[in-house]
């Protein structure tokens, strides 16, 4: 038995781009939506990192990086 989706796409709801992004303070799952079709996935991880603070800003640096490319 399979978890559900947790959300859809309808055609109706095109052109649009979704960011789903699994968040914590070692590794963040990121992946972009475009038009229902997947256009990019990744694993940032920082874990080597030591100081949390550095870490948690270099996780929002990189997230940004990556969604103004699909702005």
């Amino acid at each position: 038995m399979g978890c559900p989706p947790i959300f859809y796409v309808e055609k109706d709801v095109m052109n649009m781009v979704v960011a789903g992004i699994d968040g914590s303070t070692n590794s963040t799952g990121l992946c972009i939506m475009k038009d229902g079709e997947l256009k990019f996935y990744a694993l940032i991880d920082l874990h080597k990192e030591k100081d949390a603070m550095k870490r948690i800003q270099n996780m929002l640096l990189k997230i940004c990086e990556i969604l103004d490319q699909y702005d």
